[in-house]
């Protein structure tokens, strides 16, 4: 979930970490630019993500989130 008035995110804790990126990252253009249209948030949401998952971006085991 987004709340772009608050500027902040939900994510579920039971994620696994690809999808986590991903969905993070679309939540998080949401409450940057929201009034981005939704299929211009997805293009842009799985580039970054896959972006940073090949450069090696993971979270950290002991990330209390």
């Amino acid at each position: 979930m987004a709340y772009p008035n608050e500027y902040r995110i939900e994510l579920d804790p039971d994620l696994d970490e690809r999808t986590e990126i991903d969905i993070g990252i679309h939540e998080g253009l949401h409450v940057l630019f929201p009034d981005m249209p939704e299929s211009d948030v997805d293009n842009a949401g799985k580039a970054l993500a896959d972006l940073l998952w090949r450069l090696g971006y993971r979270r950290k085991e002991d990330d209390d989130r």
